[in-house]
């Protein structure tokens, strides 16, 4: 543990670097930091830190002190770890080792070796791992949440000393490990195993009459303690021992004891088990044979529970779930996970995909590794569950169609619904326990109005008997009237009765209709505000997406920013309103669907549309000037939306020229950063959606054109392409048919990336008919380049140079001369897969100065990739290596993950040429997890089939098949024939170095013909040379059939070394 940085929470937390020991800063710091080095490369919410760091003793400033010491520890971790926010939480990424997955990872390899019946190797890996412990996980550290993980790995750490000694007794020398052997048992009398092992001990020291002796005076313990007979591993001993007496063997030769079962290898103690429940009701009143039979049900005694809480809106099924999951969360020591699947909330219900991502990302799986596929995140998450204890809470669901794919399969969880619709299907197929939950009771209701206000309150219960009866037992009425009574509390509660009474008090005279009480509760509530505040309130509820900040809110308000804080405080005082940091959102969204009702009664509409313009002119603004950064980034290889011919109309209300700069002085700083960009994603999205159906439409694709960039850098791609849907499906409502070309062009664009080439194809085949009907040149030319990009991808090489060069001639007509840089980048790319490396080198040398020219950074980028990637083709690795030096420079500065993994990629080729192949392979490997973390799978292939050459290199040919074989997957999926064939010869060379000569004559034949037939003539001449070189080799494979394709020019053949 010299070198190298360390992370180490078993014993007391430090951070190492070298010999060195880092200065983590005061205890709560070194609180935090511990939290995240135990749940290393996963979120950790803000709230999940200040319940662990400081349990019960929470201050109110918990939030902001978290985010004081995560400013400390980015500082004190520079260079040695990355401290990033995700919408998620914190996630710490160490530059470095951490012990507790250093331990998990020796006692799984030991465990291995010893299954696969190498003692040996097994002893060195568990001696390895049991030296990690410096003490007690997180030591000196308290906190709920950490006993359970203390626990475990002490657990995890004596299993792995039995472990230890089982392999020591396969190779005899457990006679070495007496005296520890004595010492541990002292210390942990009634583990059975320590005390079987050192009656081995002694036996295989030859002293047999000691060990039955020690055998005895455990029997007598466990009898005279315990009344317990000793157990499998003490009886299997003790006959062992016996055998060995009969038949006087050897002492120091023993007979190796039966294997012996150990404790099922536990979940890695580096990750927090899951603890995702929102936090249990602080008042909770009746509901006992309710709660009683939840109790019952979510015992684990029989079959894994699935039990659906069912009722009407308001009745309390969230709060009664929550109060039993809190006191069933025991017996599910594995985790809790919770979702809001929305099936009732404002905008779309949840989708069973993105819950099972969060729910993945909380069992530990890389936000990077999560499959795309509905089917596989299934399988994985059953897959992880199986053998746990998880308790799985899903509020609100829609129907069953939407819980199934959540639900687990392992017999050991537990899986609690709530939801307003009868599941009837969950029962006759599932086997579900269905459960109503009615509406309090008279008694119930007054237990509730009394605990919410305190008897000095309640001393009218007159006027308390009235609040009850016109509430109907609807728990979120009387919530919010006792709320408002308690902020009130000069105001007779006789007062409220009578007010509450007045507010239709028919209506609430029938049973079923639960939203005429809650209509009359919250109505007091409401009536109660300043005028002012009964606005925003109903404009608030005109937001679409599931929260907002108070820049938001201001824009919709259209007041000032402080006017529209002191309103916005009212309304969280009244509980019509609640805040999480600095995020804004209705309690429950009955409440957002009153203020939608008093907003259309009350609100003009005239009002009600200049809001939700401000709100969309906010939005824009904003995306616009963070924009300006992603564009960028993300290379800029669409036009923006062109703009309308149209002059703008100031008495049309749908222009947002006058709204695209809502700066406020209270907000100097009104520009979204990257992390408010994804934080406001989900609500830029609901806007989108809400607008393309409702209106106004020049909004719609304005922002889905102005997120592209930000969908591109990031990989949202589903999210991008149901943009970019939205947009086109606005632009053709308003029969705009130049924002319908420019929408044409992003969903293509959006689906090309996301692997859906032909579909991306199709709509640019649109967008380029459409682009030519209407004289727009630069719509025209970008189609070009996307149809030439798709037909590079599939390996029509001929058909994408006759689109690019179009493409160019297009943007050189336009004057765009970053459109034109980029098509000539693809076009150069086109021309080197054909083998016209002069030709490929010369549109290398006009991108990157055009590049330069206009400033586009991440169009340099790749150019210095291409042209590293010409100079190797040309022998001259000194160029290539400088080249892709400074592409990697500029790609990590720039925040292009894409170019990032590729010069990487291109840079562990060149070293695994060298003497320096582990490196190239460590190398090519950072440049495959860059890949999947962007979600780029074209050039995840590329690095697939760069790891598996460099892991050639190393002599690995079992990892370079099986990387070449996922690249050829991956590749053929996605119709990507460049790395398809690639795949392809580098299996035909893997097999070549096994001797499988008629394997790897399969595999070059099938890349010669196909690269052939393509024009791809430097893959082509490779797979000559491979089959040159297995003609040569004894007892190779018959010559196969000469390739159809045209032979190439005698240039070309010079060039390739054909």
């Amino acid at each position: 543990m010299a070198g190298g940085t360390w992370f180490e929470a078993i014993g007391p937390v430090r951070v190492r670097r070298g010999p060195a020991e880092l200065d983590l800063g005061p205890p709560r710091q070194r609180a935090v930091l511990t939290v995240l080095i135990l749940n290393h490369r996963r979120p950790v919410s803000t709230s999940r830190i200040v319940e662990l760091v400081w349990g019960a003793d929470a201050p109110d400033r918990g939030v902001n002190l978290v985010q004081k010491y995560v400013s400390g520890l980015r500082r004190v971790l520079q260079g040695v770890a990355e401290l990033s926010w995700t919408e998620a939480g914190y996630v710490l990424v160490p530059d470095g080792t951490v012990d507790v997955e250093r331990f998990d990872a020796l006692l799984t390899a030991g465990r291995t070796a010893r299954a696969g019946g190498d003692p040996a190797a097994a002893a060195a890996a568990l001696a390895e791992a049991v030296a990690l412990w410096r003490g007690p996980l997180a030591q000196g550290m308290g906190g709920p949440g950490i006993e359970p993980l203390r626990l475990r790995l002490t657990e995890s750490w004596l299993a792995a000393k039995e472990d230890l000694f089982d392999a020591e007794l396969e190779l005899g020398r457990l006679p070495d490990r007496l005296p520890e052997l004595r010492r541990l048992t002292a210390e942990h009398p009634l583990r059975e195993r320590f005390r079987a092992q050192l009656v081995l001990a002694l036996a295989q020291a030859g002293r047999p009459a000691e060990a039955l002796a020690e055998h005895d005076r455990a029997r007598r313990r466990l009898a005279d303690e315990h009344g317990l007979d000793p157990g499998p591993h003490l009886r299997a001993a003790q006959e062992q021992v016996l055998r060995m007496a009969s038949d006087r063997a050897a002492p120091a030769d023993p007979a190796t004891p039966p294997a012996l079962s150990s404790p099922a290898a536990l979940s890695s103690p580096a990750a927090l088990p899951p603890a995702q429940l929102p936090p249990a009701p602080r008042v909770f009143v009746g509901r006992t044979a309710l709660t009683a039979r939840l109790a019952e049900l979510l015992a684990p005694t029989g079959p894994p529970p699935l039990v659906c809480l069912e009722g009407t809106a308001g009745v309390g099924k969230s709060a009664l779930a929550l109060r039993a999951a809190h006191r069933a969360a025991g017996l599910f020591p594995d985790g809790q996970l919770f979702a809001d699947l929305r099936g009732f909330g404002r905008g779309l219900p949840a989708d069973p995909s993105d819950v099972l991502g969060g729910f993945l990302r909380a069992l530990g799986v890389p936000a990077e590794r999560l499959p795309q596929d509905l089917g596989e995140r299934i399988g994985l998450y059953r897959s992880i569950l199986a053998g746990r204890a998880v308790l799985v809470v899903l509020d609100d669901a829609r129907d069953a169609d939407q819980i199934r794919p959540l639900l687990p399969s392992g017999n050991r969880c537990a899986v609690l619904v709530t939801g307003r619709r009868r599941m009837i299907s969950l029962t006759v197929r599932e086997g579900a326990h269905r459960l109503i939950v009615p509406v309090l009771t008279a008694e119930e209701s007054r237990g509730l109005v009394n605990s919410l206000l305190g008897p000095g309150q309640t001393r009218d219960t007159a006027a308390v008997d009235r609040i009850i009866a016109l509430c109907s037992g609807l728990p979120l009425a009387l919530r919010i009237v006792t709320a408002n009574a308690a902020h009130r509390a000069d105001l007779p509660l006789a007062r409220i009765a009578r007010e509450l009474a007045r507010d239709r008090v028919a209506a609430l005279s029938v049973p079923d209709e639960a939203q005429t009480a809650l209509d009359c509760s919250i109505g007091l509530s409401y009536d109660l505000l300043p005028p002012g505040h009964r606005e925003l309130f109903c404009l608030l509820g005109l937001v679409p997406g599931p929260d907002f900040t108070l820049r938001a809110a201001t824009a919709m308000a259209g007041a000032g920013a402080a006017a529209t804080e002191r309103g916005m405080r009212d309304l969280e005082v009244a509980n019509l309103l609640e805040r999480t940091a600095d995020r804004y959102r209705f309690p429950h969204e009955l409440l957002q669907l009153f203020a939608q009702e008093r907003a259309h009664r009350e609100v003009p509409a005239a009002r009600r549309d200049e809001a939700l313009h401000r709100l969309l002119g906010h939005y824009l603004a904003a995306v616009l000037r963070a924009e300006g950064r992603d564009r960028r980034a993300a290379g800029a290889d669409l036009p923006a939306l062109p703009a309308s011919s149209e002059p703008s109309d100031p008495s049309d209300p749908s222009d947002l020229s006058d709204l695209s700069d809502l700066s406020d002085p209270d907000f100097p700083d009104a520009d979204l950063e990257e992390d408010d960009l994804e934080s406001e994603f989900d609500n830029l999205m609901a806007t989108v959606l809400h607008a393309a159906t409702a209106g106004p439409y020049p909004p719609v694709w304005q922002l889905a054109d102005a997120l592209r960039p930000f969908c591109k850098q990031h990989a949202r791609t589903a999210q991008w392409s149901r943009l970019a849907g939205a947009g086109l499906a606005a632009a053709r409502r308003a029969g705009d048919r130049r924002a319908e070309a420019a929408m044409l062009l992003n969903l293509s664009d959006a689906e090309h990336n996301s692997g859906l080439v032909e579909e991306g194809a199709e709509h640019a085949r649109q967008a380029l008919a459409l682009g030519r009907g209407l004289g727009l040149g630069r719509i025209e030319a970008s189609a070009l380049d996307q149809l030439g990009r798709a037909a590079w991808i599939r390996g029509a090489l001929e058909t994408a140079r006759t689109l690019l060069t179009a493409a160019v001639d297009a943007h050189t007509r336009t004057g765009d001369r970053l459109g034109l840089a980029v098509s000539l980048s693809a076009l150069g790319r086109t021309e080197f897969d054909a083998g016209h490396t002069e030709q490929a080198a010369l549109h290398c040398s006009q991108v990157l100065r055009l590049a330069r020219t206009i400033g586009a950074a991440a169009v340099e980028t790749m150019a210095l990739v291409e042209m590293g990637v010409l100079h190797a083709a040309l022998g001259r690795p000194e160029n290539a290596a400088r080249s892709l030096r400074a592409a990697l420079a500029l790609a990590r500065d720039g925040g292009h993950r894409r170019a990032e993994a590729l010069a990487l990629a291109r840079l562990s080729l060149l070293r695994a040429g060298g003497d320096r192949p582990r490196e190239a392979l460590a190398e090519a490997r950072n440049a495959l997890h860059v890949a999947e973390a962007h979600g780029d799978r074209w050039i995840e292939a590329e690095c697939l089939n760069t790891t598996a050459r460099t892991a050639l290199a190393t002599g690995d040919t079992d990892t370079a098949a099986a990387r070449h074989r996922a690249a050829l997957t991956l590749a053929t999926r996605l119709g990507y024939r460049r790395a398809e064939l690639q795949a392809l010869l580098g299996l035909a060379e893997t097999a070549l170095r096994r001797g499988d000569t008629q394997r790897a004559a399969d595999y070059a034949g099938r890349a010669r013909a196909a690269a052939a037939g393509l024009g791809h003539l430097p893959l082509a001449a490779e797979a000559l040379r491979i089959e040159g070189r297995l003609r040569a080799t004894p007892d190779a494979a018959p010559d196969p059939e000469p390739a159809t394709a045209p032979e190439p020019a005698s240039a070309d053949r010079a060039q390739l070394g054909c």
